[in-house]
């Protein structure tokens, strides 16, 4: 399996970072979640399985909430996702959504409060 980062967030309050894994095996996509140690390595942290073809990767202010592009599997639509995750090891669950989002490839989400 080949894991190809696009896009990442780092959530400073829970040393965490987040990027968006796509695999070879439809299904395989995930959010993978890195614990970010004191002298500054990474080491493989959580995952958010269910997610297709991810791309962009935010985290909401309060750093509880991820978002992310993904294009569903079945019907190929683009959509985004809502993911609430766990700030011991970054593994998330969907929250909400999927919502539609327009067929344009998203390079970017931003949240604001």
């Amino acid at each position: 399996l080949f894991r190809s980062p696009n896009m990442m967030d780092l959530d400073p309050f829970h040393n965490l970072l987040f990027y968006s894994a796509i695999g070879f095996t439809f299904g395989t996509d995930n959010i993978m979640a890195f614990k970010i140690q004191p002298d500054g390595s990474i080491a493989s942290s959580g995952f958010t399985f269910g997610v297709y073809n991810p791309a962009a990767v935010t985290l909401d202010p309060s750093y509880q909430y991820m978002y992310t592009t993904e294009v569903d599997g079945y019907t190929g639509k683009p959509e985004i996702v809502s993911i609430k995750y766990s700030g011991t090891d970054g593994s998330g669950t969907i929250y909400s959504g999927p919502l539609t989002r327009p067929s344009a490839k998203a390079i970017q989400i931003a949240v604001s409060r």
